[in-house]
């Protein structure tokens, strides 16, 4: 027998066995059935940690502190899904800082993503930090919070799973 499930529920199967001489044993289990998402909107990104100094051990900004803003990417085919706005003169106690301001799409989970961090600034902005993923590895488990972190780098994408 199959049954298939539309949406997620739980519910009880009963399987009785009999073997040619009339005897049976039966036994009765719950099963869950989750929903299987195939895409993501990120309704928040939350820069937890980045680097306040470039790697000579200078500010992002002369005289205070970096202005920063991020841009997510989809890696593989170079389009750019989300440009925050930016904080003004950030310091460590600042963070962390939310950017609640743009929702943006994943459409394949196992495609390559990244998050990137500048500094605003007048002239050109400079690159602070990045981090490449995949949303692969939360196929099944569908957290609302998805951690990402490199070299003292953490962001926090607030996750929407969708069908």
């Amino acid at each position: 027998m199959n049954h298939t499930c539309d949406e997620a529920e739980s519910f009880s199967v009963l399987l009785t066995v009999t073997d040619d001489d009339g005897a049976s044993s039966s036994a009765t289990r719950t099963v869950d059935v989750q929903q299987r998402f195939t895409r993501a909107a990120i309704t928040e990104v939350r820069l937890r940690d980045f680097p306040f100094t470039t790697e000579n051990g200078a500010g992002w900004d002369p005289t205070n502190g970096p202005d920063p803003y991020y841009v997510a990417t989809d890696l593989a085919s170079g389009t750019e899904l989300a440009t925050s706005g930016f904080y003004e003169n950030v310091s460590s106690s600042d963070l962390p800082l939310s950017y609640p301001d743009i929702e943006w799409v994943i459409e394949d989970l196992s495609e390559r993503h990244a998050v990137d961090i500048y500094d605003s600034d007048f002239n050109a902005d400079d690159f602070i930090s990045g981090i490449e993923f995949d949303l692969s590895g939360e196929i099944g488990t569908y957290s609302e919070t998805v951690t990402l972190e490199v070299e003292g780098t953490t962001i926090e994408l607030v996750v929407d799973w969708r069908e």
